[in-house]
Order: structure tokens, then C-alpha cells, then sequence
């Protein structure tokens, strides 16, 4: 592994950054620990003892999740996520001003509790949205079941603790692709909301005037230490796939070329062509991925129609356009 972005199967998770809380849920419903490592080389005394996991193993862990088909278990583990384990960034978010600066440093924080996923926050006048991309492509174009465990559980942790840290029940909304799951009261009853489907994007939203909310009990001096102590914190690493979206966010009307990009990263095009194919994903795609995104964005946040679209990604032609947006939804624009 470089030191420059990490990849689905280097060791770098530690026990406490989700697989400890997935594995516990499993005994408690009278599952061993090392059934829900089947899949993997790893056994629950070498996790206990400090051994990391890769960004895979994670993935098989939840998938061995998954397979005991509870669908409470998502929200059950999510629940338990945050503040979390690390002292300094637990007092961050728990006793940061108000709760827009806590989901600050949530998001600059964010691999330490949700390593398999990549959250890009964008603020508008009117609302905070939180994108969740798939970190490592482990989950988008295998199992979209999955993508949603990872999801479900990745908000719960996010709303449970906000609800507790402001003694109230926030107004989020969220977004999902793919068809409404059979057991939607589990949404109702542990988010206390139904998420709409069918979405382009996943997505987490709450309306702006709500991030001055301040958080309660909290202690200044706690927060002005911890705010010393994170800052002398290394940030977690990207991910390979997330370096290329950051070189390709910088100019999505006029994208890289892959050889630029590999010129970047100082690598041949083809070790970057085979990496991305690892990954079980393309250059283009990610481009596709990208732009389908920053169209969303600008349709729903900024009420973009889709000829300002096409304006915004610098695409006069039409039949280029619509051939661009059939890839990016599956329909041609209206």
C-alpha cells in the first residue's frame, strides 16, 4: 500500500470501526463470531487481539449480516456507532457549538467511523445535502441490498445521535435508489420517517435553519481541547476511487483525461486502467458517476432545468447531450 490512497484489500480497519458492533449484533442473535467472518481469511480471537481488516473483509462481514435476513439489525447496529471509540473525536462531535459545526467535523472525520463509504457535503441557502458515494465500489454494481444495509445503518448512526445530542427529532430526508424494500415500518419505526426511492443518488438532507441548532450539554472546554488534539490527527487516507472523483470534481464541464489523471497520480494509463478494473469500475464511468451527481445537485438543490444542464457541462450539441443524459438516467432529458 502507497502512501497516497488505499485500495479494497490493504489492512487498515480497525476492529471498532464497524465490524465489532456487526459481529456482536450476530452472537446476540445466536450467531459464532467467526460465522460472520466466513468469507474471509480473518478469525474473531486475531480481531480481538488488534488484527485490521481490509475494506473487503468489511464488505463480507456485512454481507454474512445480511444473510440472517433481520431487517432491524441495520438500525440496531447503526445506533450504537457514534459518538464512537476514539476519545478525541468523540468529544469533538459531542461537544462541538451547534450541530452544523459537529457534522463538520463529522464529515473531515468521517472514515473513522464509516470507512466504506465517501460523503460529500454541499450547503445551499435552503438545505445541507450529504451524498454517500461507494468508497471502494464494493457495493454499487453487486448488491444493491447491501448498499442499502450500509446505508441504513450509516444514518441511523447519524440521526439516533443528533436526536440525543439536540433532545429532539430533527426534519432529514432521504433519498434512495432502487424499489421501496418490503419492510418499510422499519424505516418508520427506528428513523421515524419513510426515505423516498427511486432516487438518482443517495442522499441525507436537513433544511439549513436547522444547523444553528445548539447542542445540549455540552462543555466549551472540552470542545476547545478537542478541537488541539484532532487537528495533530492525520486525516484517513482516499481511497483510490475517490482521488480520481476529487481530479475529476475540479473540472466537470471539461473532465481530465485519463492519461492526466494518471500523470497525477504518477502512474502509467494502463496501471491506473487496470486498478479502476480491480475496482470493478472504468474511468468513464466514474466521469458518468460524477456529472450524474453534480446534475442532481443542480437540478434539486439549485432548480437547474435540463437545458441549464446541458449549459453548465458545456454541451451545445443536443444529440450529445441527450446521449449524456441517457447514461446518466437512463431517459433522455425533457
Amino acid at each position: 500500500m502507497g502512501d497516497r490512497w488505499i485500495e479494497q484489500d490493504d489492512r487498515i480497519l480497525t476492529f471498532q470501526q464497524g465490524a465489532a458492533f456487526i459481529i456482536d449484533d450476530g452472537r446476540q442473535r445466536g450467531r459464532a463470531a467467526d460465522e460472520l467472518l466466513r468469507g474471509t481469511p480473518l478469525f474473531y480471537r486475531e480481531l480481538i487481539q488488534g488484527q485490521k481488516l481490509s475494506p473487503a473483509d468489511l464488505y463480507t462481514v456485512i454481507a454474512n449480516s445480511h444473510q440472517l435476513a433481520q431487517p432491524d439489525a441495520p438500525f440496531s447496529i447503526g445506533r450504537q456507532l457514534l459518538p464512537g471509540h476514539d476519545p478525541v473525536l468523540s468529544q469533538l462531535l459531542s461537544q462541538a457549538p451547534t450541530l452544523g459545526d459537529s457534522l463538520h467535523h463529522f464529515i473531515t472525520h468521517q472514515h473513522n467511523w464509516l470507512p466504506l463509504t465517501d460523503i460529500q457535503m454541499v450547503e445551499t441557502p435552503a438545505r445541507l445535502r450529504l451524498y454517500f458515494h461507494d468508497r471502494f465500489n464494493l457495493f454499487n454494481h453487486r448488491n444493491v441490498a447491501l448498499w442499502l444495509w450500509l446505508i441504513n445503518y450509516s444514518v441511523m448512526a447519524l440521526v439516533s445521535f443528533y436526536q440525543w445530542q439536540l433532545n429532539q427529532s430533527l426534519p432529514w430526508t432521504l433519498a434512495l435508489p432502487g424499489k421501496a424494500p418490503k419492510h418499510l415500518l422499519a424505516f418508520q419505526q427506528n428513523l421515524g420517517f419513510v426515505p423516498a426511492f427511486k432516487a438518482h443518488c443517495t442522499s441525507l438532507a436537513i433544511p439549513s435553519a436547522m444547523l444553528s441548532c445548539p447542542l445540549t450539554q455540552r462543555s466549551e472546554s472540552l470542545y476547545q481541547s478537542a478541537l488541539i488534539h484532532a487537528s495533530e490527527r492525520a486525516v484517513s487516507p482516499s481511497s483510490l476511487i475517490d482521488r480520481v472523483r476529487q481530479e475529476l470534481r475540479v473540472n466537470l464541464q471539461q473532465p481530465p483525461k485519463l492519461s492526466e489523471v494518471a500523470q497525477q497520480f504518477q502512474i502509467s494509463p494502463a496501471t491506473l486502467k487496470r486498478k479502476l478494473k480491480k475496482h470493478r469500475t472504468s474511468y468513464q464511468h466514474l466521469v458518468d458517476e460524477c456529472r450524474l451527481y453534480k446534475a442532481v445537485e443542480l437540478m434539486e438543490d439549485r432548480h437547474y432545468s435540463s437545458a441549464d444542464v446541458a449549459a453548465y457541462f458545456d454541451i451545445p450539441d443536443r444529440s450529445n447531450f441527450r446521449r449524456s443524459w441517457k447514461r446518466w438516467f437512463a431517459q433522455v432529458p425533457t
